[in-house]
């Protein structure tokens, strides 16, 4: 006899709910959703339609990725040694609906 399905690899270890927010959001009071518009990011892994979760209570460090202010308007930049960005926050998670 063969059984169908699968067992669940933690069956035995039961956690609690996962919440989306308490996972992706450390400060709530400092966190914004942007969606991104364009497509010239594809190559990094971010694309036209997904959400950037920005979280402006962090500290940006080289190899970020940012929401900086250039020109009056908002773009999506990557942190690199000595280059002068006026960041406005730190993308700390992208959602993406895959249907």
């Amino acid at each position: 006899m063969y059984s169908t399905g699968f067992p669940s690899p933690a069956e035995h270890e039961w956690e609690k709910p996962l919440s989306l927010d308490r996972y992706l959001i450390a400060h709530p009071l400092a966190t914004f959703f942007m969606r991104v518009g364009g497509d010239s990011l594809i190559a990094h892994g971010i694309h036209p339609g997904d959400i950037l979760i920005v979280d402006r209570a962090v500290t940006p460090k080289v190899g970020d990725w940012v929401i900086a202010v250039e020109t009056g308007s908002f773009a999506v930049r990557c942190v690199e040694r000595g280059q002068p960005l006026m960041v406005w926050g730190v993308v700390v998670g992208i959602a993406r609906k895959l249907r």
